[in-house]
Order: structure tokens, then sequence, then C-alpha cells
């Protein structure tokens, strides 16, 4: 502590205050378990995500074991919260951040996924689960209790830790909406304390924060909606931020996005062409046009926008793979096996890629191959049911019918357990 300059780096007091919380959060938990009945316990500290943003990856030598010693505290607050617990209850340990993740991100170039554990009765040990997102939790929970979730929650219960179908249905709880205020008195209440001197300065110099906090909130709402597939909720809350921020393009690219997830292409399209017409120099604007392209049909417009993009940009890698599908779908096989193999050249970490490769290999007849491409895709991302029931197809014509089989059998399971839109 001695060596670090307090009057400039104030990141030891910010720690503190991150350990004195979690430690508040673990004293108020561990109390409760102690001296109270409970069917059901929820614990969240939040050091780990604070310490990752005072000390990320390539911070100061000094602070460089600051992460993993959160860590190794928060493993003693989960070993006292085991035994409180009791060898009976069912535990599950849920993260969206991983120990070790810059190590991750050094040798992958992607983001961790973050992690889930699970033990107790009925869950089989060492089994593992694929797929499984934040969604997930909630659903799997009630599963826990015998509740089947509501039809309009999203995610799934998980089966690996839920094995028993649920029996019972969440009740909906009725809800007394507050009465709102009446605007107009207080509008006139306030204008009469205005003609006394009376102003609200603090309201007149927070009032441009006030609204943008809106205004990320209200775009964080509309990702969320999109990530469960809810686009008639996402794209009014787009629309309208749209129009409120014409100078933030995200705004738009949002709701470009949420435009072509909902099929409605020539909206998409439109969004698209101002933004390019704007931002000509983009590097995504090949890659735009020619997903819009696509998903219109128009093939050989999609290589087209993909060819003049690998030109302008290098061979990118997810450019490539963009290219390769455009050509599968016209049925030249050798043309996306090149496209693929040069995606997988440039970075062989995207499972779509060697999913893509393994169908044009398919298409060319070529089965050990394509069955050792699906497989380095399933290697990547377990949860493809696509990457599967190719593998399925390539063993069927290597004449390996049990372990096709096999195969086709993972790809049915994870299509089940995909969300639907």
């Amino acid at each position: 502590m001695a060596k670090i300059d307090q009057d400039k780096d104030k990141r030891l007091a910010q720690l503190a205050v991150t350990l004195g919380e979690a430690v508040s959060v673990h004293a108020a938990a561990t109390t409760l378990l102690e001296s109270q009945e409970w069917d059901f316990s929820a614990v969240w500290y939040g050091a780990v995500g604070c310490a990752c943003e005072l000390f990320p990856a390539g911070t100061d030598e000094i602070y460089k074991d600051v992460v993993s010693g959160v860590y190794r505290l928060l493993d003693l607050f989960l070993g006292r919260l085991l035994q409180l617990a009791g060898s009976e209850a069912v535990v599950m340990l849920v993260s969206d951040r991983t120990a070790g993740e810059s190590e991750w991100r050094a040798s992958t170039g992607r983001e961790p996924k973050g992690l889930l554990c699970a033990t107790g009765s009925g869950i089989q040990p060492d089994e593992l689960t694929f797929g499984a997102g934040l969604l997930d939790i909630a659903p799997t929970i009630l599963g826990l209790f015998g509740f089947a979730p509501g039809p309009e929650m999203p995610g799934r219960a998980m089966s690996e830790i839920c094995a028993t179908p649920a029996s019972r249905k969440v009740q909906k709880i009725s809800w007394t909406p507050p009465v709102p205020q009446d605007t107009a008195r207080v509008a006139s209440d306030v204008a009469a304390l205005e003609e006394f001197g009376y102003t609200d300065t603090v309201a007149t110099a927070w009032r441009q924060e006030a609204e943008a906090a809106r205004t990320r909130r209200d775009f964080h709402l509309a990702r969320v909606f999109l990530s469960q597939g809810r686009f008639s909720e996402a794209i009014p809350l787009l629309e309208k931020l749209a129009s409120q921020t014409p100078a933030l393009p995200e705004m738009r690219l949002y709701l470009g996005h949420a435009y072509f997830l909902s099929g409605r292409i020539p909206e998409c399209r439109a969004i698209c062409e101002a933004l390019l017409a704007e931002t000509p120099d983009s590097p995504f604007a090949s890659a735009g046009r020619a997903h819009v392209a696509m998903a219109e049909g128009n093939y050989d417009e999609a290589l087209s926008h993909l060819a003049s993009g690998q030109k302008a940009y290098g061979m990118v890698a997810a450019l490539d793979a963009a290219v390769g599908e455009a050509y599968l779908q016209i049925g030249k096989h050798e043309e996306a096996e090149a496209a693929f193999r040069s995606a997988i050249q440039t970075d062989a970490g995207i499972p779509a890629a060697h999913e893509g490769l393994a169908r044009a290999l398919l298409g060319l007849g070529q089965h050990s191959e394509a069955a050792e491409a699906a497989l380095d895709a399933i290697r990547l991302r377990y949860d493809l049911p696509g990457a599967h029931n190719v593998l399925g197809r390539a063993l069927q014509g290597m004449g390996r019918e049990e372990a096709a089989a096999g195969a086709f059998a993972n790809g049915e399971m994870l299509n089940r357990r995909l969300p639907v839109a």
C-alpha cells in the first residue's frame, strides 16, 4: 500500500468499498440462513464485476493479483453458504463472468460465456449442459419447485437440473397500479412557487443527464426484447429512440437489425441505405448490404457486395464466412469450401465457419472431411443443432449408422431446447 500514491490513484479506496459491500451482503445472507426458516435463498455478490472493472487485464503490476484474490475470498464465502444450506439443498452457482477471463480472451479472441454449476438431489454428477443462458435460470428454479414457467416467460427449465417434469402452473398475481399524481395540479403548484422566486436549480442542472439516462434505459430494454425475440415490443422503442437521437447511428443500426430479424426487409434496407449514404466508407457497409440481399434471396447481389468488401478491407473472417454461406445457397460448393477455409485460416474460432465448411464438403461428397469439420464446430460450441445434423449425415455417408443416429439424436435434443421467438 505504501507504494501507491493514493492522492492520485483512488482504486485502493474503491476496492475497500467493494470488499466491504461483499462482506456486508455475506453477513446478512448467513444470518438469515442461520436464523430463519427458508425454502429458497438467493445471494448476489457484485465484487467480481467491480474488481474486473477497476483492475482490467494488463493493469499495473502491483494490482495483478487483486481479481484472483477476490475470487478466493468469494470461494470462502461459497464454502460457508454450502455449509449452512446443508447437503440436501439444491445449489446453483451462476455468473456471467469466469475466472481467468483475460487468459481466455487472449487465447481465443472472444468474450467468455460465464459459468453455471449445480449440485443436489436428482442432479447427475459431472453431467454437462450446453446452450444455457441467464434467461434459463428463473424457469429452472421454478422447475425445481415443480412449477412450469409462464407462457410469457422466455428461457427453459434445464432438464439436466430439473429431471422431473413440472406439474403445477404459476398463478398470475393481481396487481393494482399506483394512482398517478395529478400532473396538472403539480405543474400549477410548481409555477406558483416559481413566481415567488423558488427555482429547482438541481433539476435544471441534471435535466440533460436525466434524459440521457432515460435514453440508455429504453435502449437497453429494447436490446433485452430483441434477445428474447419480442420484436413487436423492441421495434416501437427503437423507432422512438431513432427519431429522438438522430445523431446516434447505433439506434438506427439496432432498429435495422430488429426489422431484419422480424422479416421486415424493406424497412431494414431503407435504414441500411440511409446509414450507408451518411457513412459510405464504413467497414460494415458491404456486409450490411450483403445480408439484406441474402434475406431477400438475392445471393448473386450478396456475393457482389461481399467481394467488394473483401477487396476494400482484406480477407476478414466474418466476410469470408458470409461469402461461403452465399455460395452454399446457390449450390456452389467448391467456392463455398474455399471461402470457409479462408475464414478459418483468418480466425479458427468461428464455429459457423467450421459448420459451413462441413456442409460444403458434404455437398462435394467428402464425408470423412465433412465429419471432421462438423466435429471442429462442435468442439468450439456444442449447442449447434445444425453441426450435429451435418455430422450425422456425414457419418451416414461413411456407413457408420449407429454413430450417425447418436449425432441426429443430439441435434434433435438441442433443437427442442432452442427458445421459440
